[in-house]
């Protein structure tokens, strides 16, 4: 992961209607790296990208915190597609939008794993080998014909400021 995040509970919003207090909160911690980039190959992933909790109190009595992580599901946005969330304050909703999103701009999540099972000397199933077959044929052709533009892809934040509206930010993620 790349950054340090703080926050501080409970965290106060100024709305319309006041002051809205939350007491639990959310984040989502992007990995530096993208598993699925075609640059990035690496196959130890289980000690990629350990997340560090440090918790500090200024009560003078015991506080109980409950620290739950979990993969997020659905991390990457395809182009074309609908995505529904709900995003508050205290829990803004993070997507990857990688632009190298393979023929008829779809991105093909099952080349790269039979990529990265490939790069790592995994065994490959049929399907996975005609997935990487392909590739491979594609890729040299894109490199034989001077095509060597590098994509690059976004983390895109949103976040609710009330009910009514939603800012989107888009950061660099390469």
């Amino acid at each position: 992961f790349s950054g340090v995040f703080s926050w501080q509970l409970p965290m106060l919003v100024q709305t319309l209607g006041g002051l809205e207090q939350f007491t639990n909160i959310s984040r989502t911690l992007c990995p530096h790296n993208n598993l699925f980039a075609e640059d990035e190959d690496t196959c130890d992933i289980s000690s990629l990208n350990t997340p560090i909790v440090h918790l500090t109190s200024s009560s003078p009595d015991d506080i109980k915190v409950t620290i739950y992580v979990e993969t997020v599901q659905d991390f990457y946005i395809k182009l074309n597609s609908v995505t529904n969330f709900t995003s508050t304050p205290s829990q803004p909703k993070y997507y990857f939008y990688p632009f190298n999103q393979g023929p008829n701009n779809m991105i093909d999540l099952p080349t790269q794993t039979a990529r990265r099972k490939y790069a790592c000397n995994k065994e490959l199933d049929a399907s996975e080998q005609r997935r990487l077959d392909t590739y491979f044929v594609q890729s040299n052709f894109r490199s034989v014909s001077g095509w060597m533009s590098r994509p690059k892809s976004v983390i895109v934040l949103i976040e609710s400021d009330d009910d009514i509206c939603a800012v989107v930010s888009i950061q660099n993620f390469s």
